[in-house]
């Protein structure tokens, strides 16, 4: 079995990996469109009336212009304690945004402090706080398990399912027998080919020292 050095590179490829997998079985929640399109729907037909209104007022002199959104910035109202999110739409929509209230380019949509779509964003919000808490707390786990091993040998040997982590070209490394008695011959052999007028160089010396 060949020794092969965990090494930072190496550490901090499994790292990565288990890093990546912890996060493929453990995805983020994500803000369910209906709330959106809930709130979308009950407001075009009065955007589409208030688009009526100003194209007959103004007529030919004031375009009506459109934006495309796929996510509305919903905010409390009426409460001291100020909540804000972007929720998304199902699809992108068309609406005018001359008279709308727009914020750092989002549409943003007042709504009452208890309206359900704020107990539903906070529910989601706490899971994914929770979510990076543990993914935080699983990393230095990682971590901390990766220092107790200077080689992948050692690893290996005491976690076997970390293979599945590793490069297969390192773990074919580990297992490559080592034939410890053929090098031995073939670095003798070397010795006498490429050593031999070195050889002959140090007995001759020695032979004229002896004179």
């Amino acid at each position: 079995m060949a020794t092969v050095r965990l090494g930072r590179a190496r550490a901090h490829e499994i790292r990565r990996k288990a890093m990546a997998l912890w996060d493929e079985n453990n995805p983020r929640k994500e803000f369910s469109t209906v709330f959106g399109d809930k709130i979308l729907e009950e407001l075009l037909p009065k955007i589409q009336q208030a688009k009526e209104s100003l194209s007959n007022i103004l007529d030919s002199l004031c375009k009506v212009n459109e934006q495309t959104i796929d996510s509305i910035k919903v905010v409390t109202k009426d409460t001291e304690e100020s909540q804000t999110f972007i929720i998304p739409l199902s699809k992108a929509r068309v609406i005018p945004y001359n008279f709308l209230n727009w914020e750092y380019g989002h549409f943003k949509v007042p709504l009452s402090f208890n309206h359900p779509v704020f107990k539903h964003c906070n529910e989601v919000s706490e899971f994914n706080n929770d979510r990076e808490d543990q993914f935080r707390q699983y990393e230095r786990q990682v971590g901390s398990l990766l220092d107790n091993y200077p080689t992948l040998n050692q690893l290996l040997t005491a976690a076997p399912w970390m293979s599945k982590l590793c490069d297969p070209d390192d773990i074919a490394k580990v297992h490559e027998k080592v034939d410890r008695a053929g090098r031995r011959k073939e670095l003798h052999q070397l010795a006498e080919d490429e050593g031999k007028e070195l050889r002959e160089t140090i007995l001759t010396s020695s032979l004229l020292g002896d004179n």
